[in-house]
C-alpha cells in the first residue's frame, strides 16, 4: 500500500496503490521514532482530551472514547503504543496524525477496521508530506485564527482529502475491510480540487476532509489548553516530514 504521484499543474494529488504490506509501515514508524524530535509526546490523557475537544464529546461519554482508542491500539494502531499493561502510553507527532485522521474517518460512519486500512494505505510518506506542509504553516509565525478563511495562498494550499466511503460494500462484499475505499483515496491541494476530481474520474460520489484545517485545529487546541505551543508541534510535524524526505530540508 504505497501512494502513487500524479501531476496535476505543477501540484500533487496522490491516488492509493495497494502494492505493499502493512508491515512496510509498521517498520517505517519505527524507523522514525528512532530520529524523533524534541517535541514531549502526548500522554493518552491528553489525545483523550484532543479527541474529545474536536469531536465534540461530553465528559459523560468519555469511557465509548477511551475504548474506541483501545480498540485501535488492539489493531497495533498506530505502530509502538500498543503498550503492555504498567507501561505509559505516549503518542508523537506520526502517531497523533495517524490517529487524527482515522477518527476523521469514523466521523463519515466508517467502521474502526476501514478507517485504519484507509489510513494504512494512505502511506507514510503522503501522511508526512501532509503533516509536513502543515507543519511549515504552523512555523511561520502566523497565528492561524488571524487567516480570513477563502483569501490567500494558505487558505488554497490546505491539503483535502477525498474518498468514496462505499457504505454499502458489504452488501457486495462481505469480506471487504476497507480495500475498496482505500483505492479510491485522492489528496489533493485546495485549489486543485476541481481538476483533480476530474483527472481521477471521482466525478459520481466522493466524501472529503481537510486535512490541514484538521492538523492546524489540533495545534490550537494543543496550544490554548496543553501548553504546547504552536511552533513546537509545527516543527514536530515538519521534522517527521525531513526524516521522511517528504519535504525538503532547509539546509
Amino acid at each position: 500500500m504505497s501512494a502513487t504521484f500524479v501531476s496535476i499543474d505543477e501540484q500533487y494529488c496522490y491516488c492509493a496503490s495497494l502494492s505493499c504490506i502493512w508491515r512496510d509501515f509498521v517498520q517505517a514508524e519505527k524507523q522514525y521514532r528512532c530520529c524523533e524530535g524534541p517535541m514531549t509526546p502526548l500522554s493518552r490523557a491528553t489525545l483523550l482530551r484532543l479527541l474529545s475537544a474536536l469531536h465534540g464529546v461530553p465528559p459523560a461519554r468519555e469511557t465509548a472514547l477511551i475504548g474506541r482508542v483501545q480498540h485501535l491500539q488492539r489493531m497495533g494502531f498506530p505502530a509502538g503504543v500498543n503498550v503492555g499493561s504498567g507501561q505509559r502510553a505516549e503518542y508523537d507527532a506520526p502517531a497523533i496524525v495517524r490517529i487524527l485522521f482515522a477518527f476523521e474517518l469514523m466521523q463519515f460512519g466508517l467502521r474502526p477496521e476501514r478507517a485504519v486500512m484507509i489510513v494504512r494505505a494512505m502511506g507514510w510518506e503522503l501522511a508526512a508530506r501532509i503533516a509536513g506542509r502543515a507543519g511549515e504553516q504552523l512555523c511561520s509565525g502566523l497565528d492561524p485564527r488571524e487567516y480570513e478563511e477563502g483569501v490567500g495562498e494558505t487558505y488554497e494550499a490546505a491539503d483535502l482529502v477525498l474518498f468514496d466511503p462505499l457504505g454499502l460494500i458489504g452488501l457486495a462484499d462481505p469480506k471487504d475491510e476497507g480495500w475498496a475505499t482505500a483505492q479510491t483515496l485522492l489528496v489533493t491541494p485546495r485549489s486543485e480540487l476541481a481538476h483533480a476530481v476530474d483527472a481521477i474520474g471521482l466525478d459520481r460520489r466522493h466524501a472529503v476532509f481537510n486535512a490541514t484545517h484538521l492538523l492546524i485545529e489540533a495545534a490550537l487546541y494543543l496550544s490554548d489548553n496543553e501548553g504546547l505551543d504552536l511552533q513546537s508541534f509545527g516543527k514536530a510535524l515538519r521534522d517527521w516530514a525531513i526524516v521522511t524526505d517528504a519535504v525538503e530540508r532547509d539546509d
